[in-house]
């Protein structure tokens, strides 16, 4: 079979969709088939691997140029993407203007939609595949091309919650629609509870196939940690985005820094994307403990988690959303220290698995003894591989490739 897998937008640092439409694609590949991954690029993509072929779709060039400014503009300004956006828009009112147009209904209609059809058309046609298999994020994209008068096989690939918070937004309406296109719906375990229970959801359930996140591999370590730790600490690392909103840091943080101020020796780094003003208070008043770095390729990411002592995940709000990142965690076979933020944290269920794992709970006191007990005793430990992909075998990369196969080969 040839499938091609749109992902809206490739980029060198992989995000967490864009890396499982990637490694996605080369499992099925490795499998006997031909697969494209293809996705609006706004670098030179230097991704290289045989099993697949990797297309680049043009995006507008004005809209291309105030996106890189805005990102130079952050990466300058420092860490707090809310506050350098501000700024951006005082200081650049004309590229601001652009992208602002970029989200607006008439640059969509008019410009972005059959600017991309007409790419995307025309690959199916030249790769002659038998079905496409559509990230849905970002969604504008996604959107897109759900919608389309093209005729072949169209699988949803969703991963994350969009309109099903609010039943009576313009959000709900949009992905009913792109759902009533949809051949089939891969989605997590998690979000699929929650469709097929919902009044207005349930109606698709029948096409829907729950997926765990494909992420549990063996790493081979092939880059330098970018962190060089001090082996006199108990070194904790976070990687992914910090977000006040969603993914706050503020209690684990507290409890973690009333250690290191009765004496303790631990340091905590954040590695990826800062938009919390609760971790910025704690870089300042903590400088010899708290830090943080911008995101990384993932192969750097993965030589950096090898070489920290605790990976420290901090779960989302959000009741049907599950960090993918936990997955890679497990895969490391490190100690874990778990933020569990709710009563109903949906990514709960798999750290109860987890042998070597500790949960601090939002809103609870936390048992100092017992939580620098774990840290302490977290160096050098460490899970074998084979005893994680026994645990979380459904989040296999082989397990989610060949049940996507089935699913394809029976609808066809």
């Amino acid at each position: 079979m040839k499938i091609l897998f749109l992902t809206g937008e490739i980029q060198n640092q992989l995000n967490a969709n864009t890396k499982i439409a990637f490694n996605m694609a080369k499992k099925i590949a490795d499998k006997g088939n031909e697969c494209f991954v293809a996705g609006v690029c706004k670098e030179n993509i230097s991704i290289n691997d045989e099993s697949v072929n990797i297309i680049a779709l043009k995006s507008p060039k004005a809209v291309e140029k105030a996106n890189t400014a805005f990102e130079n503009f952050i990466s300058r300004k420092g860490v707090n993407r809310s506050k350098a956006r501000k700024q951006f828009m005082l200081k650049h009112p004309f590229k601001s203007g652009v992208l602002f147009l970029s989200y607006t209904k008439f640059y969509l209609d008019f410009i972005q939609k059959p600017l991309y059809l007409k790419q995307v058309k025309k690959l199916i046609n030249d790769i002659n595949c038998d079905c496409v298999i559509a990230f849905y994020k970002p969604v504008g994209y996604y959107e897109i091309f759900m919608n389309s008068d093209i005729n072949i096989k169209k699988y949803a690939y969703q991963l994350d919650p969009w309109g099903l918070h609010e039943t009576d937004n313009a959000d709900f309406h949009r992905e009913i629609d792109t759902f009533e296109k949809a051949e089939g719906i891969f989605t997590t375990p998690v979000l699929f509870e929650s469709y097929k229970n919902h009044p207005q959801y349930s109606k698709f359930a029948y096409k829907m196939y729950p997926l765990e996140f494909p992420n549990i591999k063996k790493v081979k370590i092939s880059e330098k940690s970018i962190i060089d730790f001090d082996e006199n600490y108990v070194n904790i690392l976070f990687c992914g985005i910090v977000a006040d909103e969603y993914r706050n840091p503020k209690e684990v943080l507290k409890y973690i820094c009333s250690l290191i101020d009765s004496g303790k020796k631990i340091r905590v780094y954040f590695l990826g994307t800062d938009d919390s003003a609760v971790l910025n208070e704690y870089i300042k008043k903590y400088p010899q403990n708290v830090f943080f770095h911008d995101k990384v390729s993932v192969e750097k990411a993965f030589a950096t988690m090898d070489k920290a002592d605790i990976l420290l995940n901090i779960s989302n709000t959000l009741s049907n959303q599950v960090p993918s990142k936990i997955f890679d965690y497990f895969s490391m076979g490190k100690p874990i220290l778990n933020l569990q933020q709710t009563d109903s944290c949906p990514a709960q269920r798999y750290f109860d698995k987890y042998p070597l794992s500790f949960t601090v709970k939002s809103g609870e006191k936390a048992d100092l003894s017992r939580l620098a007990e774990f840290i302490f005793g977290a160096k050098n430990k460490r899970i074998d591989f084979e005893k994680t992909e026994k645990i979380y075998f459904e989040a296999t990369e082989d397990y989610a490739a060949d049940k996507i196969l089935s699913v394809i080969k029976k609808e066809r």
